[in-house]
Protein backbone atom coordinates (compact mmCIF):
# COMPACT_ATOMS: atom_id res chain seq x y z
CA UNK A 1 0.00 0.00 0.00
CA UNK A 2 1.62 3.72 -0.87
CA UNK A 3 1.10 6.40 0.96
CA UNK A 4 -2.07 7.94 -0.38
CA UNK A 5 -3.42 4.78 0.05
CA UNK A 6 -3.55 5.02 3.69
CA UNK A 7 -6.01 8.09 3.60
CA UNK A 8 -9.38 7.07 3.79
CA UNK A 9 -12.46 8.05 4.26
CA UNK A 10 -15.50 6.80 6.53
CA UNK A 11 -17.01 4.16 4.30
CA UNK A 12 -13.50 2.77 2.76
CA UNK A 13 -11.88 2.48 6.60
CA UNK A 14 -15.37 1.23 8.08
CA UNK A 15 -14.49 -1.90 4.99
CA UNK A 16 -11.15 -2.08 5.79
CA UNK A 17 -11.84 -2.45 9.73
CA UNK A 18 -14.44 -4.63 9.28
CA UNK A 19 -11.51 -6.93 7.07
CA UNK A 20 -9.01 -6.35 10.17
CA UNK A 21 -11.65 -7.48 13.10
CA UNK A 22 -12.45 -10.92 10.37
CA UNK A 23 -8.83 -12.03 10.57
CA UNK A 24 -8.47 -11.30 14.01
CA UNK A 25 -6.44 -8.14 14.27
CA UNK A 26 -6.14 -5.91 17.28
CA UNK A 27 -7.43 -2.03 15.82
CA UNK A 28 -6.00 0.43 17.79
CA UNK A 29 -7.33 4.47 17.32
CA UNK A 30 -6.02 7.50 18.29
CA UNK A 31 -6.43 10.98 17.51
CA UNK A 32 -5.75 15.08 17.36
CA UNK A 33 -5.00 17.57 15.21
CA UNK A 34 -0.37 16.77 14.49
CA UNK A 35 -0.39 20.31 12.94
CA UNK A 36 3.07 20.55 14.38
CA UNK A 37 4.84 17.57 14.80
CA UNK A 38 7.42 16.13 16.38
CA UNK A 39 9.20 13.81 18.75
CA UNK A 40 6.18 13.11 21.71
CA UNK A 41 4.04 12.35 18.32
CA UNK A 42 6.25 9.77 17.22
CA UNK A 43 6.72 8.08 20.40
CA UNK A 44 2.72 8.21 21.16
CA UNK A 45 1.95 6.64 17.79
CA UNK A 46 5.03 4.31 18.49
CA UNK A 47 3.53 3.07 22.08
CA UNK A 48 -0.39 2.98 20.23
CA UNK A 49 0.68 0.77 17.41
CA UNK A 50 2.27 -1.60 19.97
CA UNK A 51 -1.27 -1.97 21.76
CA UNK A 52 -1.85 -4.02 18.40
CA UNK A 53 -2.03 -4.91 15.02
CA UNK A 54 -3.29 -2.07 13.08
CA UNK A 55 -3.23 2.02 14.02
CA UNK A 56 -5.76 3.92 12.83
CA UNK A 57 -5.52 8.05 13.31
CA UNK A 58 -8.07 9.87 13.65
CA UNK A 59 -7.44 13.51 11.95
CA UNK A 60 -9.13 16.94 13.48
CA UNK A 61 -9.82 18.72 9.90
CA UNK A 62 -8.61 22.12 9.51
CA UNK A 63 -12.62 23.83 10.14
CA UNK A 64 -12.39 21.40 13.54
CA UNK A 65 -8.60 23.02 14.19
CA UNK A 66 -10.04 26.12 13.92
CA UNK A 67 -12.68 25.22 16.20
CA UNK A 68 -10.47 24.14 18.75
CA UNK A 69 -7.43 26.46 18.73
CA UNK A 70 -8.37 29.77 17.30
CA UNK A 71 -7.54 31.25 13.85
CA UNK A 72 -4.21 30.92 13.99
CA UNK A 73 -4.31 27.47 13.54
CA UNK A 74 -3.47 24.60 11.94
CA UNK A 75 -0.02 25.43 10.78
CA UNK A 76 -0.17 22.66 8.08
CA UNK A 77 -3.16 21.86 6.51
CA UNK A 78 -5.11 18.73 7.06
CA UNK A 79 -4.00 17.26 3.51
CA UNK A 80 -0.39 18.01 4.05
CA UNK A 81 -1.04 16.69 8.06
CA UNK A 82 -2.51 13.45 6.64
CA UNK A 83 0.39 12.76 4.15
CA UNK A 84 2.83 13.01 7.11
CA UNK A 85 0.95 10.95 9.02
CA UNK A 86 0.53 8.12 6.39
CA UNK A 87 4.12 8.30 6.08
CA UNK A 88 5.01 6.87 9.25
CA UNK A 89 5.76 3.29 9.16
CA UNK A 90 3.39 2.78 12.60
CA UNK A 91 0.00 4.02 10.98
CA UNK A 92 -2.34 1.79 8.88
CA UNK A 93 -4.68 4.18 7.92
CA UNK A 94 -5.62 7.80 8.78
CA UNK A 95 -8.87 9.38 8.27
CA UNK A 96 -10.08 13.37 8.86
CA UNK A 97 -13.22 14.15 10.62
CA UNK A 98 -14.52 17.33 10.88
CA UNK A 99 -16.44 16.99 14.39
CA UNK A 100 -14.41 18.89 17.36
CA UNK A 101 -14.46 14.83 19.20
CA UNK A 102 -13.38 12.06 17.73
CA UNK A 103 -17.19 9.88 18.63
CA UNK A 104 -18.52 9.45 15.37
CA UNK A 105 -15.02 8.00 13.99
CA UNK A 106 -15.17 5.60 16.77
CA UNK A 107 -18.09 4.33 16.05
CA UNK A 108 -16.98 3.12 12.60
CA UNK A 109 -13.45 1.91 13.45
CA UNK A 110 -14.78 0.19 16.87
CA UNK A 111 -11.31 0.04 17.89
CA UNK A 112 -10.05 -2.68 20.16
CA UNK A 113 -8.20 -0.05 22.03
CA UNK A 114 -8.36 3.70 22.37
CA UNK A 115 -4.87 5.64 22.87
CA UNK A 116 -4.29 9.47 24.35
CA UNK A 117 -1.62 11.09 24.95
CA UNK A 118 -1.63 13.35 28.08
CA UNK A 119 -1.98 13.47 31.85
CA UNK A 120 -5.73 12.85 31.48
CA UNK A 121 -7.80 10.60 33.71
CA UNK A 122 -9.39 7.85 31.71
CA UNK A 123 -12.87 9.06 32.56
CA UNK A 124 -12.19 12.83 31.33
CA UNK A 125 -12.34 11.89 27.82
CA UNK A 126 -15.56 12.41 26.48
CA UNK A 127 -15.43 9.86 23.54
CA UNK A 128 -14.52 7.35 27.00
CA UNK A 129 -18.08 5.90 27.00
CA UNK A 130 -18.42 5.30 23.13
CA UNK A 131 -15.52 3.27 23.41
CA UNK A 132 -16.28 0.80 26.55
CA UNK A 133 -19.93 0.89 24.84
CA UNK A 134 -18.37 -1.03 21.98
CA UNK A 135 -16.10 -3.36 24.07
CA UNK A 136 -13.04 -0.86 23.98
CA UNK A 137 -10.71 0.13 26.21
CA UNK A 138 -9.02 3.71 27.01
CA UNK A 139 -5.38 3.67 27.78
CA UNK A 140 -3.71 6.72 28.58
CA UNK A 141 0.46 7.85 27.68
CA UNK A 142 1.96 9.83 29.65
CA UNK A 143 3.61 12.59 27.73
CA UNK A 144 7.45 12.71 28.23
CA UNK A 145 8.68 16.36 29.92
CA UNK A 146 9.30 18.80 26.93
CA UNK A 147 8.11 16.68 24.11
CA UNK A 148 5.15 18.96 23.06
CA UNK A 149 3.32 21.04 20.99
CA UNK A 150 3.72 23.98 23.23
CA UNK A 151 7.42 23.88 23.75
CA UNK A 152 7.93 22.85 20.24
CA UNK A 153 6.23 26.39 19.22
CA UNK A 154 7.80 28.03 22.23
CA UNK A 155 11.30 26.84 20.29
CA UNK A 156 10.23 28.43 17.12
CA UNK A 157 9.11 31.59 18.44
CA UNK A 158 12.43 32.07 20.25
CA UNK A 159 14.35 30.92 17.01
CA UNK A 160 11.94 33.58 15.52
CA UNK A 161 12.85 36.54 18.06
CA UNK A 162 16.72 35.88 17.76
CA UNK A 163 16.73 36.02 13.92
CA UNK A 164 14.81 39.27 14.42
CA UNK A 165 17.02 40.85 17.29
CA UNK A 166 19.88 39.86 14.99
CA UNK A 167 18.56 41.65 11.65
CA UNK A 168 17.24 44.50 13.68
CA UNK A 169 21.03 45.33 15.29
CA UNK A 170 22.16 46.02 12.00
CA UNK A 171 19.12 48.61 11.19
CA UNK A 172 20.13 52.29 10.75
CA UNK A 173 19.91 54.59 13.40
CA UNK A 174 16.77 56.69 11.87
CA UNK A 175 14.94 53.18 11.54
CA UNK A 176 12.29 51.92 14.33
CA UNK A 177 13.37 48.52 15.05
CA UNK A 178 11.26 45.85 14.59
CA UNK A 179 10.74 43.31 17.19
CA UNK A 180 9.55 39.57 17.28
CA UNK A 181 5.82 39.71 16.15
CA UNK A 182 2.92 39.09 18.12
CA UNK A 183 1.52 37.18 16.38
CA UNK A 184 4.33 34.81 16.40
CA UNK A 185 4.04 34.93 19.94
CA UNK A 186 0.66 33.64 20.43
CA UNK A 187 -0.10 30.33 19.72
CA UNK A 188 0.53 27.46 22.06
CA UNK A 189 -1.43 24.04 22.11
CA UNK A 190 -1.94 21.27 24.53
CA UNK A 191 -1.95 17.70 23.49
CA UNK A 192 -2.69 15.71 20.19
CA UNK A 193 -6.04 15.17 21.18
CA UNK A 194 -8.78 16.47 18.85
CA UNK A 195 -10.88 16.90 22.13
CA UNK A 196 -8.56 18.92 24.02
CA UNK A 197 -8.03 22.33 23.08
CA UNK A 198 -5.48 25.25 23.19
CA UNK A 199 -5.25 27.88 25.35
CA UNK A 200 -2.48 30.36 26.59
CA UNK A 201 -2.42 32.84 23.21
CA UNK A 202 -2.18 36.39 23.18
CA UNK A 203 -3.62 37.46 19.82
CA UNK A 204 -7.64 37.66 19.99
CA UNK A 205 -8.08 34.64 17.97
CA UNK A 206 -6.90 32.53 19.86
CA UNK A 207 -8.05 30.76 23.39
CA UNK A 208 -6.69 33.38 25.69
CA UNK A 209 -5.33 37.14 26.32
CA UNK A 210 -2.90 39.02 29.25
CA UNK A 211 -5.65 40.78 29.98
CA UNK A 212 -3.14 43.20 31.70
CA UNK A 213 -2.70 40.78 34.43
CA UNK A 214 1.31 40.80 34.79
CA UNK A 215 2.03 38.20 32.48
CA UNK A 216 -1.10 35.90 33.89
CA UNK A 217 -3.45 34.46 31.17
CA UNK A 218 -7.30 35.01 31.88
CA UNK A 219 -9.88 32.94 30.47
CA UNK A 220 -13.46 33.27 31.05
CA UNK A 221 -15.55 29.90 31.33
CA UNK A 222 -19.53 29.92 31.16
CA UNK A 223 -20.60 26.60 32.97
CA UNK A 224 -24.18 25.57 31.49
CA UNK A 225 -26.11 22.37 31.73
CA UNK A 226 -29.29 21.64 30.13
CA UNK A 227 -30.67 19.97 32.90
CA UNK A 228 -31.40 22.41 35.69
CA UNK A 229 -33.91 20.89 38.61
CA UNK A 230 -35.85 24.44 38.56
CA UNK A 231 -36.09 25.25 35.19
CA UNK A 232 -34.99 22.39 32.88
CA UNK A 233 -33.24 24.09 29.44
CA UNK A 234 -32.88 27.49 31.19
CA UNK A 235 -29.58 28.76 28.87
CA UNK A 236 -31.46 28.10 25.82
CA UNK A 237 -34.57 30.05 27.21
CA UNK A 238 -35.34 33.34 24.46
CA UNK A 239 -34.81 36.59 26.37
CA UNK A 240 -35.48 39.46 24.74
CA UNK A 241 -35.66 37.04 21.63
CA UNK A 242 -32.08 35.64 22.26
CA UNK A 243 -31.10 32.59 24.37
CA UNK A 244 -30.22 32.83 27.93
CA UNK A 245 -26.84 31.69 27.17
CA UNK A 246 -26.25 34.47 24.47
CA UNK A 247 -26.96 37.47 26.61
CA UNK A 248 -23.81 36.13 29.00
CA UNK A 249 -21.05 35.38 26.56
CA UNK A 250 -22.33 39.02 24.94
CA UNK A 251 -21.59 40.54 28.63
CA UNK A 252 -18.31 38.24 29.01
CA UNK A 253 -17.25 39.68 25.52
CA UNK A 254 -17.38 43.10 26.96
CA UNK A 255 -14.79 42.42 29.60
CA UNK A 256 -11.14 42.38 29.65
CA UNK A 257 -10.90 38.66 30.06
CA UNK A 258 -9.25 36.79 26.88
CA UNK A 259 -11.15 35.85 23.85
CA UNK A 260 -12.74 33.40 23.06
CA UNK A 261 -15.33 32.76 25.87
CA UNK A 262 -15.71 29.11 26.70
CA UNK A 263 -19.17 27.65 27.61
CA UNK A 264 -18.83 24.21 29.43
CA UNK A 265 -21.51 22.25 28.54
CA UNK A 266 -22.90 18.66 28.54
CA UNK A 267 -25.50 19.48 25.93
CA UNK A 268 -24.84 19.52 22.01
CA UNK A 269 -28.06 21.94 21.86
CA UNK A 270 -26.03 24.47 24.26
CA UNK A 271 -22.90 24.05 22.52
CA UNK A 272 -25.21 24.74 18.86
CA UNK A 273 -26.54 28.06 20.30
CA UNK A 274 -23.01 29.10 20.55
CA UNK A 275 -21.64 27.74 17.53
CA UNK A 276 -24.59 29.52 15.49
CA UNK A 277 -24.34 32.74 17.18
CA UNK A 278 -20.76 33.89 17.84
CA UNK A 279 -17.19 33.23 15.59
CA UNK A 280 -15.18 30.46 16.72
CA UNK A 281 -12.63 33.48 17.83
CA UNK A 282 -15.19 34.88 20.38
CA UNK A 283 -16.85 32.05 21.74
CA UNK A 284 -16.46 28.27 21.55
CA UNK A 285 -18.16 25.30 23.23
CA UNK A 286 -16.61 22.52 25.12
CA UNK A 287 -18.32 18.92 25.83
CA UNK A 288 -17.91 17.90 29.30
CA UNK A 289 -18.80 15.19 31.47
CA UNK A 290 -23.16 14.93 32.28
CA UNK A 291 -22.53 13.76 35.68
CA UNK A 292 -20.92 16.76 37.69
CA UNK A 293 -22.28 18.00 40.42
CA UNK A 294 -20.98 21.54 40.20
CA UNK A 295 -20.16 24.27 37.70
CA UNK A 296 -16.68 24.42 39.50
CA UNK A 297 -15.72 20.51 38.35
CA UNK A 298 -17.45 21.31 35.03
CA UNK A 299 -14.80 24.21 34.21
CA UNK A 300 -12.24 22.45 35.68
CA UNK A 301 -12.79 19.38 33.38
CA UNK A 302 -12.75 21.94 30.75
CA UNK A 303 -9.81 23.78 31.44
CA UNK A 304 -7.49 20.75 32.39
CA UNK A 305 -8.13 19.20 28.49
CA UNK A 306 -7.95 22.93 27.18
CA UNK A 307 -4.80 23.49 28.83
CA UNK A 308 -3.24 20.62 29.45
CA UNK A 309 0.13 21.72 28.69
CA UNK A 310 0.36 25.44 30.58
CA UNK A 311 -0.58 24.01 33.29
CA UNK A 312 1.99 21.44 33.09
CA UNK A 313 4.13 24.58 32.79
CA UNK A 314 3.33 26.31 35.92
CA UNK A 315 2.56 29.63 34.70
CA UNK A 316 -0.16 31.49 35.98
CA UNK A 317 -3.65 30.62 34.44
CA UNK A 318 -6.67 33.15 35.39
CA UNK A 319 -10.08 31.46 35.28
CA UNK A 320 -13.33 33.43 35.40
CA UNK A 321 -16.50 31.61 36.37
CA UNK A 322 -19.87 33.14 35.09
CA UNK A 323 -22.63 31.46 35.70
CA UNK A 324 -24.52 31.13 32.57
CA UNK A 325 -27.63 31.98 34.13
CA UNK A 326 -26.59 35.71 34.83
CA UNK A 327 -27.28 38.05 31.93
CA UNK A 328 -27.08 41.10 33.45
CA UNK A 329 -23.84 40.25 34.96
CA UNK A 330 -21.85 43.33 34.43
CA UNK A 331 -18.68 43.44 32.42
CA UNK A 332 -17.05 45.97 34.61
CA UNK A 333 -17.85 43.85 37.94
CA UNK A 334 -15.74 41.15 35.89
CA UNK A 335 -12.94 43.07 35.27
CA UNK A 336 -12.92 43.78 39.03
CA UNK A 337 -11.96 40.00 39.52
CA UNK A 338 -9.27 39.88 37.24
CA UNK A 339 -8.01 43.41 39.00
CA UNK A 340 -7.96 41.51 42.13
CA UNK A 341 -5.85 38.17 40.84
CA UNK A 342 -3.63 41.01 39.47
CA UNK A 343 -2.18 43.10 41.81
CA UNK A 344 -1.99 39.72 43.91
CA UNK A 345 -0.34 36.75 42.19
CA UNK A 346 -0.36 34.70 45.44
CA UNK A 347 -4.04 35.12 45.29
CA UNK A 348 -5.92 31.62 44.84
CA UNK A 349 -9.72 33.14 44.32
CA UNK A 350 -11.64 36.13 44.43
CA UNK A 351 -15.49 36.69 44.50
CA UNK A 352 -17.88 39.82 44.77
CA UNK A 353 -20.44 41.01 47.25
CA UNK A 354 -22.33 43.59 47.32
CA UNK A 355 -24.20 45.88 50.19
CA UNK A 356 -27.43 44.19 50.86
CA UNK A 357 -29.93 46.81 51.38
CA UNK A 358 -33.46 45.16 51.66
CA UNK A 359 -34.29 44.18 54.71
CA UNK A 360 -36.67 41.38 53.46
CA UNK A 361 -33.26 39.34 52.03
CA UNK A 362 -31.67 39.34 55.57
CA UNK A 363 -33.45 36.51 56.20
CA UNK A 364 -33.74 34.64 53.27
CA UNK A 365 -32.09 31.63 52.84
CA UNK A 366 -31.32 31.87 49.31
CA UNK A 367 -29.89 35.37 49.40
CA UNK A 368 -26.13 34.24 51.16
CA UNK A 369 -24.48 36.67 53.36
CA UNK A 370 -20.59 36.94 53.13
CA UNK A 371 -18.35 38.50 56.37
CA UNK A 372 -15.03 40.27 55.24
CA UNK A 373 -11.75 40.66 57.52
CA UNK A 374 -10.45 44.58 57.84
CA UNK A 375 -8.47 43.64 54.47
CA UNK A 376 -11.42 42.63 51.96
CA UNK A 377 -11.10 38.80 52.23
CA UNK A 378 -14.06 36.18 53.47
CA UNK A 379 -13.99 35.50 56.68
CA UNK A 380 -17.14 33.19 56.77
CA UNK A 381 -20.33 33.23 53.94
CA UNK A 382 -23.86 32.14 55.16
CA UNK A 383 -27.73 31.51 54.63
CA UNK A 384 -28.09 33.11 57.96
CA UNK A 385 -28.26 37.04 58.49
CA UNK A 386 -24.68 37.43 59.59
CA UNK A 387 -23.16 39.05 61.33
CA UNK A 388 -25.31 38.90 64.15
CA UNK A 389 -26.71 42.42 65.56
CA UNK A 390 -26.99 41.92 68.87
CA UNK A 391 -28.01 44.72 69.81
CA UNK A 392 -29.79 45.65 66.55
CA UNK A 393 -28.38 47.57 63.49
CA UNK A 394 -26.51 50.84 65.46
CA UNK A 395 -26.66 54.04 63.34
CA UNK A 396 -24.17 54.96 60.60
CA UNK A 397 -23.17 50.33 60.70
CA UNK A 398 -22.60 49.32 56.99
CA UNK A 399 -25.00 46.71 55.88
CA UNK A 400 -24.45 43.35 55.19
CA UNK A 401 -23.04 42.34 52.31
CA UNK A 402 -24.64 39.75 49.41
CA UNK A 403 -22.44 37.55 48.19
CA UNK A 404 -22.86 37.33 44.17
CA UNK A 405 -21.73 33.56 42.46
CA UNK A 406 -19.02 35.04 40.05
CA UNK A 407 -15.89 33.89 40.87
CA UNK A 408 -11.94 34.08 39.48
CA UNK A 409 -9.36 31.35 40.51
CA UNK A 410 -6.09 31.00 39.87
CA UNK A 411 -5.97 27.16 37.75
CA UNK A 412 -4.34 25.58 40.13
CA UNK A 413 -6.36 26.14 42.55
CA UNK A 414 -9.38 25.26 40.66
CA UNK A 415 -8.05 22.13 39.69
CA UNK A 416 -7.16 21.47 43.52
CA UNK A 417 -10.54 22.52 44.63
CA UNK A 418 -12.29 20.32 42.30
CA UNK A 419 -10.49 17.42 43.62
CA UNK A 420 -11.13 17.78 47.02
CA UNK A 421 -13.60 16.64 49.33
CA UNK A 422 -16.95 18.07 50.04
CA UNK A 423 -15.84 19.85 53.12
CA UNK A 424 -18.55 19.75 56.42
CA UNK A 425 -19.49 23.19 56.51
CA UNK A 426 -19.81 23.34 53.04
CA UNK A 427 -22.46 20.19 53.73
CA UNK A 428 -24.46 21.93 56.38
CA UNK A 429 -24.42 25.74 54.22
CA UNK A 430 -24.69 23.72 50.64
CA UNK A 431 -22.29 26.87 49.63
CA UNK A 432 -19.02 25.16 47.33
CA UNK A 433 -17.06 28.39 48.09
CA UNK A 434 -16.70 27.13 52.32
CA UNK A 435 -14.85 23.94 50.83
CA UNK A 436 -11.93 26.74 50.20
CA UNK A 437 -12.44 28.40 53.34
CA UNK A 438 -11.96 25.17 55.40
CA UNK A 439 -9.34 24.19 53.23
CA UNK A 440 -7.19 27.41 53.70
CA UNK A 441 -7.54 29.11 50.81
CA UNK A 442 -7.81 33.13 50.73
CA UNK A 443 -10.74 34.43 48.91
CA UNK A 444 -10.94 38.14 48.25
CA UNK A 445 -14.31 39.89 48.28
CA UNK A 446 -14.67 42.87 45.90
CA UNK A 447 -17.53 44.91 46.59
CA UNK A 448 -19.57 46.52 44.41
CA UNK A 449 -22.67 48.73 43.07
CA UNK A 450 -25.45 48.76 40.99
CA UNK A 451 -25.95 45.12 39.81
CA UNK A 452 -28.89 43.86 38.52
CA UNK A 453 -30.07 41.17 40.81
CA UNK A 454 -31.88 39.07 38.52
CA UNK A 455 -30.49 35.63 37.69
CA UNK A 456 -32.57 33.03 35.49
CA UNK A 457 -33.54 29.91 38.10
CA UNK A 458 -37.29 30.10 37.72
CA UNK A 459 -39.65 30.53 34.86
CA UNK A 460 -40.44 33.97 37.36
CA UNK A 461 -37.23 34.78 36.82
CA UNK A 462 -37.59 35.24 33.21
CA UNK A 463 -40.24 36.80 32.95
CA UNK A 464 -38.72 39.41 35.49
CA UNK A 465 -35.54 39.52 33.00
CA UNK A 466 -37.90 40.34 30.32
CA UNK A 467 -39.69 43.26 32.40
CA UNK A 468 -36.04 44.31 33.02
CA UNK A 469 -35.13 45.03 29.48
CA UNK A 470 -38.33 46.55 28.40
CA UNK A 471 -37.57 48.88 31.50
CA UNK A 472 -34.63 49.60 30.18
CA UNK A 473 -35.48 49.77 26.25
CA UNK A 474 -37.91 52.84 27.28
Amino acid sequence: MNIEEKILDRAALSVLCDQKRARGEQIVFTNGCFDVLHAGHVELLHAARARGDFLVVGLNSDASVRRLKGTSRPVNEQAARALVLAAMQDVGAVCVFEEDTPVVLIEVVCPHVHVKGGDYRPDDLPEAATVRALGGEVVIVPLRAGLSTTRTLEKLRATTADADTATNSGADADEQPTTASAEGASTQDTSTSGAATSGAATEKSSAATPCQANDARCVLVIPARFGATRFPGKPLQLLGGRPVIEHVVRAALRSQAGQPVLVATDDTRIAKAIVENFAPHQAQAMMTRSDWSTGTERIAEAIETRFADLLQSGERLVIVNVQGDEPFIEPRHIDLLIAAMRDDPALPMATLATPLRDPAQHGDPNVVKAVLDKNGGALYFSRLPIPFMRDGAAEGQPPRLRHLGIYAYSAAWLLQMARLPPSPLEEIEKLEQLRALENGARIKVVVVENIVNIAIDTPHDLQQAEAHLRRTAL
